[in-house]
């Protein structure tokens, strides 16, 4: 067995003094509180009993939690790391065993006895049963009960602390005689979190790198976050040097071998620089650095710069530089200042920055609310490269832009205090999902697909305004799961008894199924129709109908087939009758009494069996009309030797008042041979068809026969009713002609829309026509029933107008389905003028956990929460949505999307330089000069630091594994909102080896790789020199000057010094 890792005696007492002190008081305090002697004590003994679950409950899980971590450090640097952290320590704070501990063999199964029993949750849920039952009380469920659906969390919560997040659900605990006393979960609202911090304790990491050869303790530095606060002091100004970067020693004394620093500049001999905050009246001799400002405000470095403490100077440009950059990239713009962004700020992704105006020197630009006069460029001193930057927010109390950091940290932003002609919000095309300018019209759950989203945990930001305040709104976005396997659609079988390809095929649904999927009042529902079960070959559609009594649908296609039909698609259509039909027109054509409109059809080759189909209705009742149409087709032919043509007419007419007129159908032709018009016997149905709606007319035409002469069809004309309603079944009224034969010649010539002259002045409208090739209707047998995976979760975030309440509460609402109201705010803002809302999507292995706010980033936001369980999905697709019948409709001024969490920085998390104007020679170089004593001391005294991308506590009770970071990191984040209101630390813990300080047995390990522990200790992964590392100022390296090292053989990449020093910093810091 490996060297036994150790516990500073301290540690383990503070363990064990908690423990016995709880294990020697709990049966009197417990005995105390349940314990009754008349009914009044015993009301007494139930609020007490209630206030006291939820505090004993804490210090379980803060006791087990303590020990469960000291039994896993003690695991680790004795045999090996955890394969999980995060379960082991659930496990061990439940029950008290962790397979992968305790099955090491007998000793580890008594060691883990020790350190856990009677020290879990179970232990005190059976403990609590037993003295409950001891004072006549009974609690129900059983612990194992309660433990299997207790909700417990253990993570990281930043690189110093861990937290649990806890509940239990709901227990019943009952008196003697039946009553109940407490009947709520554990606490009654929300749950616990416990927050256990980890110093004092040894790092697991040590002992496994280095097989038990050395340790460490983990103690954070003063300077703990250095993306929040580095650990060093750096005042900018402008000098002038032949040494670009040199160290020495900091006195506000001249001495010799030294940095001098004062406010003014004092002569001394061997002096390496001096740091004044006034510009020297005679040119120093030696480096000098002047006008000192700290973070944009002008300071003396007495004021922060202490005695004896290693600092570095460095400059821009040595040796006669050229002074101020003339390189400037707006003209326009007559003020710049640098922005640094924090070490920790991933490259290319978007972050935020939420600024105070006040505390930012382009704060002062011109503004309107949504764009300012700024730009901003990488920063560069030869080069001219925008930055991919959007405003979503520019007041006078905040600034809200987002960035995408691409690959740089680094900015520059030019701006302007009086020039509105610039003012830009930016591009707002740097958000994966963006759209702009979305107008909803007010509808009964109207939508609109804005775009699919691919990620698991994502946010929607967006501005939107209602046209009225008095009105009833209730818009926002919808989010709507795509399950795995596919999303469930409608599969229609259509059998014939006869092959046919290429032809019209109507498909019914029923109204229940009709009203299932999302439609409007003009017969558009959002629905795709494919070939096939995959979805991806489409096919051409046209809605005859749509409404809650059904629908009819026309799609192009092969009998027999099968036809699936995607539905709630978020896109409402029609489909395009274009494409499916021989001939198709929608374009609502009016004709008055005595007039017509034809089309030629010459062009389209139009022959065989064909049905026209069309929907028309008058203007006026109980007043003569005769309309329809009209097909003309010709006859030519050669009669010895001479050619003639007949021009043929079929009319199919109804009226509403001459039951002569009603669904007629009557022929007449030219007959060119004997030249003379002729007509045939008409024929009607008697029946006049009432007034006024659109009703749905079908004529047949089926020609191929031959009368003596002429070529003739079989015809028939059917009236089927209200156009809304309208199938094949049964007919209203039907012409079958009597048996007559109408003169026809394929192909079709012509169609006409008719409204013979009755001096009645009743318009026919028609609202659309198409032809189709015959299908005998009545033979077609349709099944449609629903297929493929599983229904899709849809979820709404909406807003509304104070005082309307039909979704059970809209301020601010989240809704499922539109029917359940998973939660809302009480609010009292209107949306007639454009507000501003953020909703997160958050994806576990089952639970979508979400948040809608209003205002996000500002003074006085608010928020609505919900969780709702979902099953296995492959993405999302997102909405635009509105539900009112009051004509207020929506204006979405944009709506953008990306992945979830990002990084939110603040001032005091950016760096910013004071302003400059634009640029005049002056011989003089920027500079800086810094004390970076804190981060000496820290290292030296074997100080931790939290930073983004070192290992964890938990991993490193996983060896320094990386398998369960980004869980570790996405958990973390969500704890850190809950507890601290905010994330904004790390989780990561760095400390730094010198070399020099190594025991003997581990002199091996001097190398050139970077001083961080996790990497210099790995020799195992890293056993050779690294050439990206690179030593420090005042730590490795002088400059070549005449000054004390710390260890010439500390080395840092870049990469960890940009954790440290942030950009600029370790751009400085680093030598070469």
């Amino acid at each position: 067995m490996k060297r036994r890792g150790f516990l500073i005696n301290s540690a383990v007492l503070l363990l064990l003094i908690p423990l016995l002190l709880l294990i020697a008081t709990y049966e009197d305090a417990s005995s105390m509180i349940i314990t009754s002697q008349s009914e009044n004590v015993q009301i007494e003994r139930t609020f007490r009993l209630t206030s006291y679950l939820e505090e004993d409950f804490k210090n379980t899980l803060s006791l087990s939690t303590k020990r469960a971590i000291a039994l896993s450090v003690d695991y680790v640097t004795s045999e090996r790391p955890l394969d999980n952290a995060s379960a082991a320590l659930k496990q061990l704070i439940t029950y008290g065993h962790y397979p992968y501990i305790g099955g090491t063999n007998s000793e580890w199964k008594s060691r883990e006895e020790f350190f856990m029993k009677n020290n879990t949750i179970k232990d005190w849920l059976r403990n609590m049963e037993w003295e409950l039952e001891r004072q006549g009380y009974t609690m129900k469920p059983s612990p194992d009960e309660i433990v299997q659906n207790m909700k417990l969390t253990v993570a990281p919560l930043d690189s110093f602390h861990i937290v649990v997040n806890a509940s239990i659900p709901n227990i019943i605990i009952e008196d003697s005689s039946g009553l109940v006393v407490y009947n709520s979960s554990i606490p009654q609202k929300g749950s616990v979190y416990v927050v256990i911090p980890i110093e004092g304790i040894e790092d697991p990491l040590f002992p496994h790198l280095t097989s038990g050869r050395t340790s460490r303790i983990i103690s954070a530095c003063k300077f703990a976050y250095p993306s929040i606060t580095p650990p060093y002091t750096r005042l900018d100004g402008y000098g002038h040097s032949s040494i670009k970067t040199f160290s020495g020693q900091l006195y506000n004394v001249p001495r010799g071998g030294t940095i001098f620093y004062s406010d003014k500049y004092t002569a001394g001999e061997n002096v390496l620089g001096y740091i004044t905050r006034q510009q020297p009246s005679e040119t120093p001799n030696a480096p000098y650095i002047f006008n000192t400002t700290l973070g944009g405000r002008k300071v003396s470095p007495l004021s922060v710069f202490n005695p004896g403490d290693i600092g570095v100077m460095t400059f821009d440009s040595i040796s006669g530089g050229t002074g101020t950059p003339s390189h400037w990239c707006e003209k326009k713009l007559e003020y710049r200042a640098n922005m640094t962004l924090p070490s920790t700020a991933p490259p290319n992704s978007l972050v935020l920055l939420e600024l105070t105006p006040s505390s930012v020197p382009f704060g002062s630009a011109v503004h309107d609310g949504s764009a300012a006069s700024i730009r901003i460029y990488k920063r560069s001193d030869t080069s001219c490269e925008i930055a991919p930057y959007w405003i979503e927010y520019w007041g006078d109390d905040k600034i809200l832009i987002w960035l995408n950091t691409t690959d740089t940290r680094e900015y520059t932003v030019y701006y302007s205090t009086s020039d509105q002609s610039m003012e830009w919000s930016g591009n707002i095309a740097i958000f994966p999902v963006h759209n702009q300018s979305v107008a909803l019209t007010a509808g009964e759950e109207e939508s609109k697909l804005v775009s699919t989203v691919p990620w698991d945990s994502f946010f929607v930001r967006y501005s939107v305004k209602a046209s009225t305040s008095t009105w009833d709104f209730d818009s926002g976005v919808e989010v709507e799961t795509i399950p795995k396997g596919g999303e469930k659609y409608l599969k229609a079988t259509v059998n014939y008894p006869e092959s046919l390809s290429g032809v019209q095929i109507p498909i019914h649904l029923d109204s229940a199924t009709a009203q299932a999927i999302t439609h409007n009042s003009q017969n558009e529902a959002q629905i795709e129709v494919y070939s096939d079960e995959q979805l991806q070959n489409p096919v051409p559609f046209w809605i005859e109908y749509w409404n809650d009594n059904g629908a009819l649908i026309w799609v192009k296609g092969n009998l027999p087939g099968t036809f699936y039909i995607k539905y709630n698609t978020g896109t409402y259509t029609r489909g395009d009758g274009s494409q499916v039909f021989l001939w198709f027109t929608d374009s609502d054509k009016r004709i008055d009494d005595g007039q017509s409109t034809s089309f030629d059809l010459s062009s389209y080759g139009i022959q065989g069996d064909i049905a026209i189909r069309f929907s028309m209705k008058p203007t006026t009742k109980n007043k003569a009309w005769n309309a329809g149409i009209r097909v003309h087709t010709e006859y030519t032919y050669k009669v010895r030797g001479r050619w003639y043509t007949d021009v043929y007419y079929i009319n199919f007419t109804d009226d509403l008042v001459e039951e002569d007129n009603t669904l007629k159908i009557q022929d007449e032709w030219w007959d060119d041979y004997y030249g003379g018009w002729y007509s045939y016997y008409p024929t009607s149905v008697q029946k006049t068809r009432g007034c006024c709606g659109y009703r749905t007319y079908e004529v047949s035409i089926h020609p191929g026969y031959w009368d003596g002469d002429y070529p003739v069809a079989d015809v028939d004309f059917a009236d089927y009713g209200t156009t809304n309603r309208a199938y094949f079944d049964n007919p209203i009224r039907y012409n079958d002609d009597d048996g007559y034969y109408r003169v026809y010649k394929d192909p079709l010539l012509s169609l006409e829309l008719i409204n013979l002259d009755d001096n009645n002045d009743n318009t026919a409208v028609f609202d659309w026509v198409f032809i189709r090739r015959y299908v005998d209707i009545s033979q077609l047998s349709e099944y449609v029933e629903i297929a493929g995976g599983q229904e899709p979760v849809s979820l709404q975030f909406i807003d509304d107008n104070p005082g309307h309440q039909d979704h059970g509460g809209d301020k601010l609402a989240i809704l499922q389905d539109w029917d359940t109201n998973l939660d809302n705010y009480n609010g009292a803002w209107d949306v007639e003028t454009p507000q501003r809302y953020e909703v997160i999507v958050e994806k576990d292995s089952i639970n979508l956990d979400l948040t809608f706010t209003h205002s996000p980033n500002l003074a006085g936001s608010r928020e609505s929460t919900a969780s709702v369980q979902i099953g296995q999905v492959t993405g999302f697709k997102l909405f635009a949505i509105i539900d009112n019948g009051q004509g207020n409709d929506a204006y979405f001024d944009w709506i953008v999307a990306a992945l979830y969490p990002y990084e939110t920085y603040t001032e005091s998390q950016i760096t910013t330089t004071s302003s400059e104007s634009v640029p005049s020679a002056g011989g003089y170089s920027t500079a800086r000069a810094y004390d970076i004593q804190p981060f000496i001391d820290c290292i030296q005294a074997q100080k931790y630091f939290g930073v983004q991308g070192a290992p964890s506590f938990f991993e490193r009770l996983e060896g320094g594994d990386t398998t369960n970071r980004n869980y570790y990191e996405r958990i973390a984040a969500k704890m850190q909102m809950a507890v601290y209101g905010t994330a904004r630390y790390p989780i990561g813990l760095v400390s730094f080896i010198l070399p020099k300080d190594l025991p003997p047995n581990l002199n091996f390990l001097i190398r050139r790789q970077p001083a961080a522990d996790y990497i210099y200790l790995n020799y195992r992964d890293y056993p050779s020199d690294n050439p990206n590392a690179k030593k420090v100022f005042g730590i490795s390296t002088n400059g070549g000057v005449s000054s004390p090292l710390l260890d010439e053989n500390f080395y840092l990449t870049p990469a960890i010094a940009r954790k440290m020093f942030d950009v600029q910093g370790a751009s400085d810091l680093l030598q070469g």
